[in-house]
């Protein structure tokens, strides 16, 4: 049998380094409770998509867990809007049941997120990362399900939506349906999780939408009056400051 020794020293330290950057009361996305998920190129593609909103962008994202793309979204209107917009974050950090997500359960993470979620550690954390980041003023929060929050909200009321919380296909779709009533005329709708691994997310985007930009798994459509549109950004690897530590990691990744 194989040991890898790098795999399980990095286990040991995680814990260590988890308690140490709480101490120092610095946002944390690291392995430990698993901080930081899918693959960071999506971030670059996430904060780009910030250039493109109006002035003062109204953003609402559905499936927030510790703040990885909350804190993206808010960066990006410090740095392309003079930081005047705003975020809603709208997640119940509870776990998810019956999950559509091959890859979660292959990689046996479901049982690890749940139990983050369901002992309050994913709740807290985010909560964390948001008040010792320099952007979290701009972000407010819901806990509770999209299910009771999102029908309740305006029309046409955000400039972006992002989709990133149950995979289950009756869910992405209730989500992508609302979503389309929430965003204003020209308003972006994206999401994460687009790929073979997520069945429940590509079932629910293709029967909603059809054809979207798709950058690495991070896709994006734009609402119009008529059909659908496509977004289009360039190619950037530029992350977000709290995921610079995995600037090295996207350096050699392919353009889409």
């Amino acid at each position: 049998m194989h040991f890898n020794f790098s795999s399980a020293l990095a286990q040991l330290i995680a814990p260590l380094r988890y308690k140490c950057t709480l101490a120092m009361g610095r946002p944390y996305f690291g392995t430990h409770h698993r901080a930081f998920q899918g693959a960071p190129i999506r971030f670059a593609y996430m904060l780009e998509t910030v250039r493109l909103l109006p002035p003062k962008p109204r953003i609402l994202e559905v499936g927030s867990w510790v703040g990885g793309s909350a804190l993206t979204w808010a960066e990006g209107i410090s740095r392309f809007h003079q930081a005047s917009g705003s975020v809603l974050c709208v997640d119940p950090w509870e776990p998810y049941s019956d999950s559509e997500d091959a890859a979660t359960k292959a990689l046996d993470l479901r049982d690890r997120m749940a139990n983050a979620a369901r002992d309050g550690t994913a709740f807290r954390l985010f909560q964390h990362n948001v008040t010792t980041s320099p952007h979290g003023h701009l972000i407010q929060y819901r806990r509770a399900r999209s299910t009771e929050v999102l029908p309740a909200l305006p029309a046409a009321s955000f400039d972006l939506i992002y989709i990133d919380g149950s995979h289950r296909y009756e869910d992405v779709r209730f989500d992508l349906q609302q979503a389309k009533r929430l965003a204003v005329e020209g308003g972006i709708i994206c999401g994460d999780d687009l790929d073979a691994t997520h069945d429940g997310v590509v079932r629910a985007v293709a029967d909603e939408f059809g054809n979207v930009s798709c950058w690495h798994g991070y896709f994006a459509t734009r609402r119009l009056a008529g059909p659908l549109d496509r977004v289009e950004l360039p190619v950037t690897r530029a992350l977000p400051s709290h995921l610079r530590r995995y600037q090295r990691a996207i350096a050699r990744v392919p353009e889409p």
